[in-house]
């Protein structure tokens, strides 16, 4: 995470109720070791998908603003499940109109 983008996210977490300065520096801290573990797991090979699906699972937080409902962060990779109810939602709505 570069300096601007450091600060930016430092005066966003501050502008959360009952946050502290060093409540910020872990949260930070935390945001860094994520983004070192990816950096690793990808060069080890593993898609973004895997990867981010990994880091999610090993409790890594996300930064404030990372949307993880439908797509992949850093992907225009819709999650499967997502996917699949959509595909149903749309033959049932298929189906009744019939």
């Amino acid at each position: 995470m570069d300096r601007s983008e450091r600060q930016r996210l430092r005066l966003l977490l501050l502008a959360y109720p009952g946050i502290s300065e060093s409540n910020v520096e872990m949260h930070l801290a935390a945001y860094d070791e994520r983004e070192q573990q990816k950096t690793e797991l990808l060069a080890r090979g593993l898609s973004n998908r895997l990867a981010e699906k990994w880091l999610d699972k090993s409790g890594y937080p996300r930064p404030p603003g990372w949307s993880s409902v439908f797509l992949y962060p850093d992907s225009s990779t819709p999650r499967l499940r997502y996917l699949l109810l959509l595909v149903v939602i749309a033959g049932f709505a298929v189906w009744f109109t019939l």
